[in-house]
């Protein structure tokens, strides 16, 4: 008799991210502000001033340069970090604040089509801390073979997502309509459960990443319609090692 175990918990942090003209803005949601962790194009300590005057002469470097979307300001240290691209990576960092650029002509309330399924039953689906009604939302939830379509409207910072597979180790596999969210192996996957696994600032640096191109060994699990997208699980699935006939 197979024995029910739960799927690893998968927990993604995303952002979309909009700008609009000459100034800049605070990142942050609900009161918790976020740091930039993808790689700066220029680093530099402003030491000999005030962090106040540090600030404004951290946003003065930013936009003069013509590349400069976004920065990183440190109040502690003074320290500037400039980026040229919209982030794919934040962190709550104690004393840390992320500012972007806004240009004017965007509409905030972007939204995003997420197609989804997994192997073999979807618990639970949070969007930026917030639960998600799987029963409403996702009436195939428990058929892989079968897909759901998930509207994310507006800023989203973390997805995190658990499913149940019968028998062995559970699978995801998921993509937006724009291939900007897509199931790989920047996704963190745990078997294990934590309090407040689901939030915002929940720290995941210590799981590890998801295990990819395992599923696909077998032709059945080949879904074309989720390309580029790959199924991801935990390093315990072995079930695909040998292909299936």
């Amino acid at each position: 008799m197979l024995q029910e175990r739960p799927l690893p918990l998968l927990f993604m942090h995303l952002l979309f991210r909009i700008t609009y003209a000459e100034c800049f803005t605070k990142y942050e949601r609900d009161g918790t502000c976020f740091c930039s962790c993808d790689s700066s194009v220029e680093s530099s300590y402003l030491s000999t001033i005030s962090s106040v005057e540090a600030l404004i002469l951290c946003s003065m470097r930013c936009s003069q340069k013509s590349s400069c979307v976004a920065y990183n300001f440190f109040t502690a240290s003074n320290q500037c970090q400039l980026f040229n691209k919209t982030g794919n990576c934040f962190r709550v960092v104690p004393n840390c604040h992320h500012y972007f650029k806004l240009t004017s002509n965007v509409n905030l309330a972007l939204s995003r089509s997420l197609l989804i399924t997994v192997d073999n039953f979807l618990l639970a689906f949070y969007v930026n801390g917030a639960a998600v009604d799987v029963p409403l939302y996702f009436r195939n939830a428990g058929d892989w073979t079968k897909t759901d379509r998930y509207t994310l409207a507006g800023d989203v910072i973390v997805l995190a997502i658990k499913p149940r597979n019968s028998g062995g180790a559970g699978r995801l596999i998921a993509k937006s309509s724009d291939d900007y969210i897509l199931t790989n192996s920047t996704w963190k996957c745990t078997n294990n459960s934590y309090d407040g696994w689901y939030e915002v600032d929940y720290d995941d640096s210590f799981w590890p990443g998801a295990v990819v191109k395992r599923r696909e060994k077998n032709s059945a699990h080949a879904m074309l319609v989720f390309m580029p997208a790959l199924w991801i699980t935990d390093s315990t699935d072995s079930v695909f090692d040998v292909v299936l006939g």
